[in-house]
């Protein structure tokens, strides 16, 4: 969630900041994860899946 501060357009709230840094630690992870999954050894083995009501809340 964003919020507009005076002298700001938009910024994080706090509690956002203070997961700022995982979060951008998980966005830089995800292309290695995504070729490690991609090796025949591990794709043989591997399903993922996500909930039919899982929301995005942009």
């Amino acid at each position: 969630m964003l919020e507009r501060r005076p002298g700001h357009f938009f910024s994080l709230p706090t509690d956002g900041e203070r997961y700022l840094p995982a979060v951008n630690e998980i966005f830089a992870r995800t292309p290695e994860a995504v070729r490690d999954m991609q090796q025949r050894e591990i794709a043989e083995h591997l399903l993922i899946g996500v909930s039919d009501d899982f929301i995005w809340w942009f």
